[in-house]
């Protein structure tokens, strides 16, 4: 009996030590994550994460990697300085467990350029409350607290490029030319200096397409008068960054009961839910054409229409 005792001892310090040994690189390998490791491999970061540490590693998944483009794939392939530069805006200097990561927070990375914007989107309105989804930069982490001896991995569904824009809100508008209409009315009213300074913020911007869709005369009015043009403007803003994964509906398979509803910056409500072809709608007529742009104090989805928000009660 005494004899089993020591050999169950000596089998749990075996399992221990070889636990202690798992360091992030170790542990990559056991997750299956082998194009990243091959381009860590190819930077010549291996070593790194292997180190002491302590790091937190954003490690998007095979599939992840297979998302992008052949040409963005090549790219990091050819280019070691871009591949490095990649590689440490998914790396932390510390270890981050998922129960104190905090919404909007924004987390340096290795990359000196590159921020890491955390968010934890809870569904409204539903009980029992699910556990959080929790994104970084809008790449949602879809395996959590992954723990190495030298820190933790957190398994992300896409890869955290092209990088987060370092310009606002307003001058990312400014800097794109199909925004040339959102831009003079930002500007038309009292608020482009708050949206500019502040939020985060979540813009919904319709291209030039999209005003030049609304009655002849429309944006001149618009533009001549700085209390619509603020309407329409913060009508379009939400507070907190809101990626595509923080406003799909909690429960598809139940149209309109989870719906996801967020209130505006202008104080009205917008409710976002699926078509029949899984594009995400705003009050089931507006539709997003593209999601999760990044930029220093939020995040930009360009929609089809402009959204006239209702007249006041």
């Amino acid at each position: 009996m005494k004899m089993k005792w020591v050999c169950v001892v000596c089998a749990f310090l075996l399992s221990q030590a070889f636990s202690q040994e798992e360091n992030i690189i170790d542990l990559a390998k056991k997750l299956g994550a082998s194009t990243l490791l091959q381009f860590v491999q190819d930077a010549g970061l291996t070593d790194v994460l292997s180190s002491k540490g302590p790091f937190t590693l954003f490690a998007p998944s095979d599939a992840a990697f297979s998302s992008l483009s052949p040409d963005v794939i090549q790219k990091l392939k050819s280019d070691k300085q871009l591949l490095t530069s990649v590689l440490f805006a998914h790396i932390v200097n510390k270890t981050m467990l998922s129960k104190s990561l905090k919404d909007d927070e924004l987390v340096p990375s290795m990359n000196k350029d590159v921020g890491i914007r955390i968010n934890k989107y809870l569904p409204r309105f539903v009980r029992p409350i699910p556990p959080p989804t929790v994104t970084a930069n809008g790449c949602q982490v879809t395996l959590v607290d992954q723990k190495a001896t030298n820190g933790v991995i957190q398994v992300i569904s896409r890869v955290m490029y092209p990088f987060p824009l370092k310009e606002n809100i307003v001058e990312t508008v400014h800097n794109t030319s199909s925004l040339s209409t959102l831009y003079k009315a930002m500007i038309a009213t009292g608020v482009s200096d708050i949206i500019a300074d502040g939020g985060p913020f979540t813009l919904f911007a319709p291209p030039d397409d999209a005003f030049n869709k609304l009655p002849p005369g429309t944006v001149d009015s618009l533009l001549k008068n700085k209390t619509a043009a603020e309407r329409v403007v913060t009508y379009h803003l939400i507070g907190g960054s809101k990626y595509k994964v923080g406003l799909l509906p909690y429960n598809t398979s139940h149209p309109g009961i989870h719906d996801t509803f967020l209130p505006t910056i202008e104080g009205g409500q917008l409710v976002f839910t699926l078509d029949v072809d899984g594009l995400l709608i705003i009050d089931r007529k507006y539709k997003i054409v593209k999601t999760d742009m990044t930029v220093s104090n939020g995040v930009i989805h360009t929609i089809d229409s402009v959204m006239i928000p209702p007249p006041f009660p």
